[in-house]
């Protein structure tokens, strides 16, 4: 399977990505634009971790 992969160097992407790496290699730039567009799915794991825009109930929420 084919897995594209945002927030790759993160807590969860990079543990995502190891295990992604142990099955298969990256060469390249062009190897991820090649993977994007053959992915059969995605794990998004990006994340904006500036919180002081979202209303108090959003960021408790996050934090818990």
């Amino acid at each position: 399977m084919r897995v594209f992969v945002t927030g790759a160097t993160g807590f969860i992407g990079s543990a995502v990505v190891m295990e992604l790496l142990n099955a298969g290699s990256i060469e390249g730039v062009e190897s991820f634009r090649k993977g994007a567009a053959d992915a059969e799915g995605a794990i998004h794991t990006a994340f904006f971790h500036q919180i002081t825009h979202m209303s108090l109930t959003t960021r408790l929420r996050v934090m818990l």
